[in-house]
């Protein structure tokens, strides 16, 4: 084996050779050395490393030179301007050595905000929100400007009122009856909210008058056909007059049953009208009319049922959950009491049984 040069008590660059540590696997000599950082780091090295330059501190030196690289790119900030951001100073180095710098915004807030040197110079954060803000209202300013003269069932939109929370818009809204309404935007679109409260008033004012007819077979169809349609109290609104218009059409009744259950029991009596047969729509997203109605087996109106999709299971338990009489429950869902009064008891009902 050659001899081995003696780096005892030399130094190389920070690093001074204290001794011999040993030799490696392939002969190479490995001195144990002291760095003269703060420190005084002891770190073993492999001889060559030391003579060649390769190795001249503990790694102190490439950190603080990396710490100057990144002092001065951190300097070069200072100044500048990133969309509406001016950089201000730096802040402080995050817990990952993410440099923070306070930057202040040119909107009318002139608001402070700290951001992240990346997220500046990638163009991610180009201001203190306000652009956002800006684009969502310019968006709202929009849309309530699209409202003003639509309809919405007897309500005809004429301009905005007010708006809360910032996001919640309520329209000044002229009725059918000549009266002004105020109705936020939701209960507008979702059909919540059709008239400022007259038809609601007409409509009860028909249901609830017997017309010297309730004992007759058909009235308490056309009380449930009226009820479904136009009572949001009614357990059936949500899928007859208070369906999302977006997806389907709300279903009315036409004006002459609306007005005279009279009207309504003629013609039943001259198209097929017969005890034990139902009351069906042809089309399911027309509304209830002498030319959009007939009568059919329970079964056949099971069958052409909107809500025929859903299962037995779930069929008997909305009947449970039913507080309407089983009178109305059973023409509701075209089946007899006797059946209502089983599911009620626990059992379920087969559409097509």
């Amino acid at each position: 084996m050659a001899k081995v040069k003696d780096l005892s008590g030399k130094t190389f660059g920070r690093m001074t050779v204290l001794e011999l540590s040993h030799m490696n696997e392939r002969g190479h000599a490995m001195w144990r050395c002291q760095c003269s950082c703060a420190d005084k780091t002891i770190k073993v090295v492999r001889g060559s490393h030391l003579t060649d330059g390769n190795i001249t501190s503990c790694g102190c030196y490439a950190k603080e030179k990396q710490t100057e690289r990144h002092a001065a790119n951190r300097q070069h900030f200072i100044g500048k301007t990133f969309g509406r951001l001016t950089v201000l100073e730096l802040s402080h180095i995050d817990n990952l050595g993410h440099a923070m710098f306070k930057c202040q915004c040119s909107c009318d807030k002139a608001s402070i905000t700290t951001v992240r040197s990346g997220h500046l110079t990638d163009g991610n954060v180009t201001s203190c929100g306000c652009v956002l803000h800006e684009a969502i209202m310019n968006r709202h300013d929009s849309h309530r400007a699209s409202m003003i003269g639509k309809v919405f069932g007897k309500l005809t939109v004429i301009d905005v009122d007010r708006i809360e929370n910032s996001h919640t818009t309520y329209y000044q809204c002229r009725c059918g009856c000549g009266n002004l309404c105020s109705v936020s935007n939701i209960h507008l679109i979702d059909g919540n909210t059709t008239s400022c409260g007259c038809y609601q008033k007409e409509v009860s004012s028909v249901i609830h008058s017997t017309h010297g007819l309730s004992l007759h077979p058909l009235y308490g169809t056309w009380r449930c056909m009226l009820d479904r349609c136009y009572n949001p109290e009614s357990t059936a609104f949500h899928n007859y007059g208070g369906r999302d218009p977006t997806e389907s059409p709300p279903i009315d009744v036409c004006e002459e049953w609306q007005d005279d259950p009279r009207l309504f029991m003629e013609w039943a009596d001259t198209h097929g009208y017969e005890p034990g047969l139902t009351l069906e729509r042809i089309d399911n997203n027309k509304g209830y009319g002498p030319n959009n109605c007939r009568y059919a087996t329970r079964t056949e109106q099971a069958r052409n049922k909107r809500t025929n999709v859903i299962t037995g299971m779930e069929m008997a338990e909305a009947i449970r959950n039913d507080d309407r009489s089983p009178a109305e429950i059973a023409e509701h869902y075209g089946i007899s009491r006797a059946v209502v009064y089983d599911v009620k008891n626990g059992k379920t009902w087969n559409p097509d049984d």
